[in-house]
């Protein structure tokens, strides 16, 4: 048998059964022109009834779900859970985008139990896909409505409810993060700190759920010291905030009685340092605490320079002013003389 009649026999096969010529070429393609025997066995023995009124897929749809991962156990579970899938009321596209990144297996059952959950909180159905894609147990689906009901509690829109929650969903935080934004966001709210656009870029970047924390411990004391919301926010964002805010809590009322500004001592001097993972977090601070404590001297050292220089300034103009009142003097008594 010649190679052509080899690669024609899948190819007609899937034309008997009903494939267009798109389709067929779609399955070859993916497939690499070598059709997956199994996969071609499946379809003699089940397009018929997959295509059928009960099941309701077009050759479209069966080639798209074919061309995911574990093809034959995605057409089975759907044809398993195709009853309650249909009362969900979902386009063929919605079907096929659950099972783009999850086993139907997997994400069917999930889908069933808990998009009408999702649904009911005014989420989008493109956000519904995008957190089903990375929800693999009940549990974890609990967890991330949990977490929804709170954001939304706290006045976050449902695409930025999405957004922290794929974040969550990414670092596997669900408990810490539920429990500190129960926490948080009420001390922050009293302390009219909450900027939803500011708790998502914390909440999105790394350890965002301890700065968070951080940031409703000291927010009030910090706030009693003339520090605006802008200036605590963006000494969060750094690499190392929740170190920089302690440092600020712990030194401000000493830097203060000398006069500084403590967040411009503490940008200028913790900016440039990398956190080490030779040291303990204890260690970091202190070392950030004997930067600070220079930088303190060196611009007090600063200041009694520019008082000095400024106080030489004003003796200079006093004793320019004393030489013209003595040169007047001398002009008045040499007219005298003459």
């Amino acid at each position: 048998m010649s190679k052509n009649s080899i690669e024609k026999s899948p190819k007609q096969q899937l034309r008997k059964l009903g494939f267009g010529p798109f389709h067929i070429q779609r399955l070859m393609d993916n497939y690499e022109q070598m059709l997956d025997a199994q996969l071609l066995a499946f379809f003699e023995n089940n397009v018929s009834h997959l295509t059928s009124e009960e099941c309701g897929l077009t050759h479209s749809q069966i080639s798209k779900i074919a061309c995911h991962v574990h093809p034959i156990e995605n057409l089975q579970a759907y044809v398993e859970h195709y009853a309650r899938i249909k009362q969900m009321d979902l386009s063929a596209q919605d079907i096929i985008d659950f099972v783009k990144y999850q086993e139907a297996q997997i994400v069917f059952p999930l889908m069933i139990e808990n998009l009408p959950r999702l649904l009911e909180l005014n989420l989008e159905m493109s956000d519904c896909k995008r957190l089903t894609a990375l929800i693999a147990t009940q549990e974890q689906f609990d967890k991330t409505i949990e977490t929804l009901e709170t954001l939304r509690e706290h006045g976050f829109l449902p695409h930025q409810s999405v957004e922290i929650a794929k974040s969550v969903l990414h670092q596997r935080h669900f408990a810490s993060f539920c429990d500190c934004i129960s926490r948080a966001f009420p001390k922050l709210c009293q302390e009219n700190f909450f900027d939803i656009q500011s708790m998502i870029h914390i909440l999105n970047n790394a350890d965002g759920i301890n700065k968070i924390d951080a940031l409703s411990t000291y927010a009030s004391d910090l706030l009693s010291y003339q520090f605006t919301r802008h200036e605590l926010i963006q000494l969060l964002n750094h690499e190392m905030g929740i170190l920089r805010l302690q440092s600020l809590h712990l030194k401000t009322p000493e830097l203060k009685s000398q006069g500084l500004n403590p967040i411009k001592i503490i940008l200028k001097v913790v900016a440039d340092i990398k956190p080490s993972k030779s040291k303990t977090d204890e260690e970091e601070m202190d070392a950030y605490l004997i930067e600070i404590d220079e930088e303190r001297r060196r611009l007090y050292f600063e200041d009694c320079m520019s008082d000095t220089f400024s106080i030489f300034q004003i003796r200079k103009q006093e004793t320019q002013g004393l030489l013209e009142r003595l040169n007047m003097l001398e002009e008045d008594l040499m007219g005298y003389r003459y």
